[in-house]
């Protein structure tokens, strides 16, 4: 995917020159043109800066900039070049149109720059032909059928085989179903996917009247054994999904179509992510339990934003929300995927970046107002997460 060109993205292979065309740096007596380019979508515009500084100016056209520390371009990052950067590190560079043709500039320093041409066809590397949009891993392709089935006690459907893609819901009751000869049993929030080409037959015994969702659809997927050969059991997120389906079905307007697909894509996808990822815990949590931890992260949040300028202790915390230390870090580590510490200095150092823009206090008087222990330990907390000082990013923006 492209990346977004600023200055914490960037600081590992360069600066990133103002926007505003008035203070940024414009190439001056101490630049030469290396080279004025018209630019395609190939590859043949790629370079190695071996030492200096190189200046990268867009003068018309979406370019692409890809830039690589190693010769194999293994690390390669590509970035939207909407601004003039300055590579100061040795590394590979490339630049391409997004479409078409784009105009760019070169600029060096008479002996001090080293810049040479690379040949993209010595590389053994596929990496810059890779797509940089953000591309489908499959596709619903289309709906053939959807229908919501309620049948008889004992029915029985002797079975089928068909070149598309079949999914099978149990709303009420159960279902028992035959894949290629092995049985399986679907409970009541139960789903299983028949590939193209599988027999299935389903029936339910002499005593259950089953009520079942079926859809049959084309898909392109690449892996099938994602999805096929077992049961999933729905989750109440999974069932709303068919609930919208089976909504959008029933009061069609606008876009219907489209919205059923992508709402068929969605559960497919939360399906397989959800058999890949099982949680012991998730399994475990009812609807009121997800709320009330909810609201308890919400409002620890909020005392968190409130208190900024203090140093916040997970003691406060917990007597804010009315739990113990040890569970409200648990539940906020297990639902935010980071520690409470984690988030305060997360929260404290985006302040930070806003107060330096801002202009108004210097990077002292900064840390003092966030209840930072000292100006060093803010300025190391703030270059291990942005990879930038505090004074290198005050003097980026300015």
């Amino acid at each position: 995917m492209i990346n977004h060109l600023n200055v914490q993205n960037f600081s590992a292979y360069g600066v990133v020159l103002h926007e505003n065309p008035e203070r940024s740096v414009q190439p001056d007596s101490a630049w030469q043109l290396l080279e004025d380019l018209e630019v395609g979508e190939d590859l043949s515009h790629l370079y190695r800066l071996t030492s200096g500084e190189l200046l990268i100016e867009l003068r018309d056209g979406v370019a692409l900039l890809s830039v690589s520390f190693q010769s194999d371009l293994t690390d390669l990052k590509t970035f939207l070049l909407d601004k003039k950067v300055v590579l100061n590190h040795p590394l590979n560079f490339c630049i391409q149109a997004l479409n078409d043709r784009c105009h760019v500039m070169l600029w060096v320093k008479p002996g001090e720059s080293h810049c040479s041409r690379l040949i993209a066809e010595d590389l053994d590397s596929e990496l810059l032909h890779k797509p940089l949009q953000v591309l489908p891993r499959f596709n619903i392709l289309c709906i053939y059928t959807l229908f919501y089935q309620e049948k008889d006690r004992g029915f029985r459907f002797n079975g089928e085989r068909h070149p598309f893609w079949e999914l099978t819901y149990v709303d009420k009751a159960s279902l028992v179903t035959e894949v290629d000869g092995k049985r399986f049993k679907l409970q009541q929030g139960d789903a299983i996917f028949y590939s193209p080409g599988q027999f299935h037959c389903q029936y339910s015994d002499a005593e259950v009247a089953a009520n079942f969702i079926t859809v049959t659809f084309g898909m392109a997927m690449q892996d099938e054994s994602l999805i096929t050969n077992q049961v999933f059991h729905l989750k109440r997120e999974q069932v709303d999904i068919l609930n919208r389906i089976l909504r959008e079905k029933d009061n069609p307007s606008y876009f219907t179509d489209d919205l059923i697909l992508c709402y068929l894509k969605e559960l497919v996808i939360t399906l397989v992510r959800s058999n890949l990822q099982v949680s012991p815990v998730q399994t475990l949590e009812n609807h009121l339990r997800i709320n009330v931890e909810k609201d308890m992260i919400s409002r620890a949040m909020s005392y968190i934003h409130l208190n900024l300028n203090n140093k916040i202790s997970i003691a406060e915390i917990a007597a804010e929300v009315h739990v113990s230390p040890s569970y409200v870090s648990a539940v906020f580590k297990r639902r935010q995927g980071m520690t409470l510490v984690e988030y305060i200095t997360h929260v404290k150092l985006e302040k930070s970046k806003d107060m330096i823009r801002e202009g108004n206090l210097n990077l002292t008087e900064i840390a003092k107002a966030l209840g930072f222990n000292s100006v060093h330990y803010y300025s190391r907390l703030f270059k291990t997460k942005y990879s930038i000082s505090p004074s290198e990013y005050s003097r980026a923006i300015r």
